[in-house]
């Protein structure tokens, strides 16, 4: 409904130099002008460039893998080690220049009731801080907002009789559970399974936790919380155990009292803190738990 707030990246600086003699196709060693800073042999930097740092050389995209400054003193040149083979010479002259990846952050405002989707045209350039005539074109971009839709639904089979239920079905590591008919006697294990699903078309959706709880008239079948945390295809995925108790850290789930909890998604949890997961669009996660009637 209203403009985005947009936070641009921090400032960066550029390495740069230039090639001294020929680099010749197939060849990752470069020799550059020494800057008359020498640094520790074997990973040092020259001009602004770093072990690591991504550089464009006629048109190719590298990434320096050493630099040498030993004797660079005396013999007014350094050694650079690209990680892959240059694709075609390079003469003399050549600019090594630093390419560098930043991110734009945009926060969007509400989408309104009754839409699934809105649009930012959002313009974005760079500029020098230190040459007022040096900057890069403006490119617009469309930034499409889409609602989060998360589906949810909730399944049974019996364990015990494999009586066959109806309505929708769906079938997970081996087991076909029913979101009707599924009938059972005391004593039969009951075996729910809830399926939380990002459709196409929606925003990534963060901070999942499926909670449910024993249904009345039967008990908690001790040890069954399983989960499969994400997958883009039930048919394949499997289940993975999870504990009864709350172990803290990586702990994708727990059942307290009555309460079932599972945190979802991927990267679920990772710091112990009771968080879920995220999802992207067509994937799922997926919960299950058995119960015995009473």
């Amino acid at each position: 409904d209203g403009d985005p707030t947009i936070t641009p990246p921090a400032v960066f600086s550029l390495g740069a130099t230039t090639l001294i003699e020929e680099a010749a196709s197939g060849q990752n060693q470069l020799v550059v002008p020494f800057d008359g800073a020498t640094g520790t042999a074997g990973n040092s930097e020259v001009n602004g460039l770093q072990v690591g740092d991504m550089v464009v050389i006629g048109g190719e995209l590298h990434e320096i893998a050493n630099i040498d400054d030993t004797g660079s003193d005396i013999s007014n040149q350094v050694s650079i080690t690209l990680v892959d083979n240059l694709a075609a010479a390079q003469p003399a002259g050549t600019v090594v220049g630093e390419q560098v990846e930043v991110t734009v952050t945009l926060t969007t405002n509400t989408v309104s009731d009754g839409f699934n989707s809105g649009i930012h045209e959002v313009t974005v350039s760079f500029a020098s801080q230190t040459d007022a005539t040096a900057s890069t074109d403006a490119v617009g971009v469309d930034v499409v907002v889409r609602v989060s839709q998360l589906e949810v639904s909730k399944l049974v089979r019996n364990v015990t009789s494999g009586t066959a239920g109806g309505g929708d079905d769906v079938t997970v590591d081996g087991n076909t559970y029913y979101s009707q008919g599924v009938s059972g006697d005391p004593g039969d294990i009951m075996e729910y399974l809830i399926v939380v699903s990002n459709p196409q078309d929606s925003s990534e959706v963060t901070n999942i936790v499926i909670e449910d709880s024993v249904p009345q008239f039967t008990t908690y079948e001790a040890g069954s919380l399983q989960i499969i945390a994400s997958t883009d295809d039930l048919s394949t995925a499997t289940f993975t155990a999870v504990t009864d108790t709350d172990d803290g850290a990586n702990d994708p789930g727990h059942i307290a009292g009555e309460d079932i909890v599972f945190y979802a998604g991927d990267d679920a949890n990772t710091a112990g803190d009771g968080t879920g997961g995220s999802l992207t669009a067509e994937r799922s996660s997926v919960a299950a738990f058995q119960v015995t009637i009473d």
